[in-house]
């Protein structure tokens, strides 16, 4: 539905569930592969490549715990860096776009 409201997305990020498995970034990853169901507005199947794309934190811990270790654990916080340089990536690339239309 955000694409269909004109905005860009350019990542998806699922925080895994104990009690339901890990299979929803795996189902994810399968719908947006698929070229002719989810296309951005431009004509483009959202994501070239769906492995760099979509993400998976660990499960959050339970509400009578704080979150400060949660973030702060080795996986949350490669997660976060890996998640941040593919924004900044998709952020670069799309700004060099729109400064190449302005030159024409």
């Amino acid at each position: 539905s955000l694409i269909v409201r004109g905005y860009r997305v350019d990542a998806v990020v699922v925080i895994d569930d104990e009690e339901i498995g890990s299979g929803t970034v795996e189902a994810v990853k399968e719908y947006c592969s698929r070229p002719l169901r989810l296309r951005s507005g431009d004509g483009r199947v959202l994501f070239s490549n769906v492995e760099e794309c979509i993400f998976s934190l660990p499960p959050i811990p339970p509400l009578s715990e704080p979150l400060g270790g949660w973030y702060n654990s080795k996986p949350v916080l490669d997660s976060f860096r890996t998640i941040n340089n593919t924004l900044d990536v998709a952020w670069t690339d799309h700004v060099n776009a729109l400064t190449c239309l302005e030159k024409e």
